[in-house]
């Protein structure tokens, strides 16, 4: 019944809201109450139906009914934003943030000082545009900027704050800065997701998780449509961290910064290395900015004066030895601003202390200490016994070439002796004291061969982190630092990684291997978490394969994997007793996988037969589930098409290729190939020129006339084939 539905779909958009953080969720809870009392209402009105009139119990009921349908309009809408919200977030949006370390103990108070000279708590307070922090690699940029992001006195001068950093590769992209800023900007602010992102909306269907994603162009013309609103109450303060980390032209995302500036109810706070580029965009003498390795010697000098008196060996050395207060400053000076250098030091000046150390030989070890981080990690490798070299050399590559930390699990997985073999096996799943062991047998293995140039970290998952109540489960590897990162991409770090691997190694097979051992280990129908793992698992070994070079090995592994999550299909979101789940799932979500597609079309003809209109649902874009299409897609949708798939066929209220035809499609779609080489192909195999389309209220060969005018329709409709 229609109260009871309402009801239910409330309850989810609410659990919804809360997943992406939506400021409305409130709004949601009236509306449960508003559904509660219409029902009691009803349910009276029903009681008392033996008191009344049969005109007066009609009119009790319409007016119910009347209440009940504007609810479901309520809900309908809200969906549709919640839609929006969902296309503009994506994993590890916040990835950085977490795995940032927080400011030691009285560091960086001077930041939010009134009078310091940066007037850094002034601009937060009371300014706009855009607040540079520079600094070389190592100083402590990004340890500043979550300090600022997280700091009570920010969330005072401010109504509110949300902050971004570049981490993954969406996260180091324009396309990713834009999505992430209306993504927090939407979700604090949803009255706002209609007037800038109308357009877009016009494309998602309410109750329809699909893929539905954005282009460049659809992202500014949001940002622009965002600015001209005016009168709502919330102010933002964006922290974007590490603007040398942006893949491709700095110019570019300086652009888009450059954009947002003068926006009244916006004001960004970036920081980066001195690149002359961002000198020139944000170093001008009128422009705020400080330059951090300025300001941090006293957070240097009281970092390592804390961190050594908090140790009892040290302040027993102390009372008898006057030269152990020399050895703050002797660090001090030789730290040259860089945090990083000098929190390594302190580890190695702790070590000492463990061992007794004398002060002569606390001044030993820091003074052969290598000078710079470059040196240091080369100090590092060179410790590492020869015994491990091919096992260094793959961890190093393996995070080197991950587009994110991977599980500590994964890599227990990676250093198999022999994986295939795993593979081969049934699925074997592992209780927690297993993963326990194999988590802490890999981390003295990381320790052993990396030397700290890896460290295990817990990340927190951002939508649920209480899927992760067992904080063993999470556990990820990461760099050091990003300069132990760019330190291993030179060209020499390269040539030792490659010298003392086997020639044919291939990273993204490996760990595609490691991601199905450990997708076979997770117990599926007793623990959300390790579900939730189990996806990202199944999405990574998608991702990864199709950089496999050997197309023979790509299929392999595919077919393997194909047979394993079938078994599982509906945890996956596969299509359940059919051969074709995988292979839809593959083109539904765009995952360039053409030559494995084509060859299990070929070797397996009957699949196009039995489901080649489910096929072409998947791989063609249809009224609410808009994806735009690549080159890529073209390929796949003219490959269903030849291996026998009907555009005719039902579909929805029309069919498929009236589906299609019914999408707003926008002036730059139209004007571009791949729509029209889409179009072209479905005609060719037999789509009808003729139908009528109710939606729109008129036939397909009509609806193309107004889209592309008549010179380009009758070219189209040319490649028509003719009626049987």
């Amino acid at each position: 019944d229609q109260q009871s539905s309402i009801q239910e779909t409330l309850a989810d958009l609410i659990a919804e809201h809360q997943q992406l953080k939506i400021h409305a969720s409130q709004e949601l809870e009236n509306r449960i109450t508003e559904v509660k009392d219409a029902i009691a209402d009803l349910k009276s009105a029903m009681n008392a139906r033996a008191l009344r009139s049969k005109n007066t119990e009609t009119v009790d009921l319409r007016e119910i009914s009347d209440r009940l349908g504007l609810l479901a309009m309520d809900v309908k809408s809200t969906a549709l934003e919640n839609r929006v919200l969902t296309s503009l977030t994506f994993d590890q949006i916040q990835y950085r943030q977490e795995a940032v370390a927080v400011a030691h103990q009285k560091t960086f108070d001077w930041a939010l000082d009134p009078w310091s000279p940066t007037k850094l708590e002034s601009w937060l307070r009371t300014g706009s545009g855009i607040y540079w922090i520079k600094g070389k690699a190592g100083s402590g940029k990004s340890t500043l900027m979550k300090y600022l992001a997280t700091h009570p006195h920010t969330m005072s001068a401010l109504q509110s704050f949300f902050f971004w950093n570049a981490g993954a590769e969406l996260q180091k992209s324009q396309e990713g800065l834009f999505r992430s800023l209306l993504y927090e900007i939407l979700r604090q602010s949803p009255e706002l997701i209609r007037p800038t992102c109308g357009y877009k909306m016009r494309r998602f269907r309410p109750f329809r998780h699909s893929i539905i994603l954005w282009t460049l162009p659809e992202l500014r013309h949001a940002i622009g449509l965002l600015k001209e609103q005016t009168g709502h109450k919330t102010r933002f303060c964006f922290f974007i961290d590490g603007l040398d980390e942006y893949n491709g032209d700095p110019d570019q995302i300086i652009d888009a910064l450059q954009s947002l500036r003068g926006w009244p109810d916006i004001k960004i706070c970036v920081s980066s290395r001195p690149w002359n580029e961002f000198q020139d965009a944000f170093g001008q003498p009128s422009d705020p900015q400080l330059s951090l390795e300025d300001l941090t010697r006293n957070d240097i000098n009281n970092f390592v004066r804390s961190s050594l008196e908090e140790n009892m060996r040290f302040r027993a050395l102390s009372a008898r030895d006057s030269r152990s207060h020399d050895l703050v400053q002797e660090t001090v000076e030789k730290a040259q601003s860089v945090f990083l250098w000098v929190v390594l030091v302190v580890k190695s000046l702790l070590t000492g202390l463990r061992n007794a150390d004398r002060v002569s030989d606390l001044q030993r070890r820091l003074r052969e200490f290598p000078a710079t981080l470059e040196e240091y990690f080369h100090h590092m490798l060179a410790s590492i016994d020869p015994f491990y070299r091919k096992q260094t050399a793959q961890a190093f590559k393996v995070a080197l070439g991950a587009d994110k930390p991977l599980y500590l699990l994964t890599y227990s997985f990676l250093d198999e002796e022999d994986i295939d073999s795993i593979l081969e096996a049934p699925a074997n799943q592992l209780n927690m004291e297993s993963i326990l062991i194999r988590q802490d047998d890999m981390r003295r293995r990381l320790n052993g061969r990396c030397k700290g140039l890896l460290e295990v970290i817990e990340v927190p998952w951002r939508d649920n982190p209480s899927l992760y109540a067992n904080k063993n489960i999470n556990l990820r590897v990461d760099f050091l630092h990003r300069t132990a990162r760019d330190f291993l991409l030179t060209k020499d770090m390269q040539k030792m990684l490659a010298d003392n691997l086997d020639a044919d190694f291939n990273v993204y097979l490996v760990v595609c291997k490691a991601f199905f051992a450990q997708l076979k280990t997770l117990d599926y129908p007793n623990n959300s978490d390790r579900f939730h793992i189990a996806v990202e698992l199944f999405d990574d070994i998608i991702l990864y394969s199709r950089l496999i070079e050997s197309e023979v090995v790509q299929k392999n592994l595919l077919d393997a994997i194909g047979r394993f999550v079938l078994t599982r299909a509906a945890y996956f979101g596969l299509r359940q007793g059919s051969d074709i789940g995988f292979v839809e799932y593959l083109v539904k979500t765009g995952s360039d996988h053409y030559s494995y597609i084509a060859k299990v079309l070929f070797e397996k003809p009957h699949l196009a037969q039995s489901h080649g209109s489910a096929l072409l649902v998947a791989a063609i874009p249809h009224h609410g589930t808009y994806t735009r299409m690549r080159n890529e897609d073209v390929k796949e949708i003219k490959l269903i098409l030849d291996s026998g798939a009907s555009p005719n066929e039902d579909y929805g209220e029309s069919t498929i290729w009236g589906s299609f035809l019914e999408i707003p499609f926008s002036t730059d779609e139209t004007k571009g190939e791949s729509l029209r080489l889409v179009i072209e192909a479905l005609l060719s195999h037999g789509a009808n020129p003729k139908q009528y389309l109710k939606r729109l209220g008129k036939p397909a060969d009509e609806i193309l006339l107004e889209h592309f005018g008549e010179i380009r329709a009758q070219e189209m409709l040319s490649k028509a084939r003719s009626p049987a």
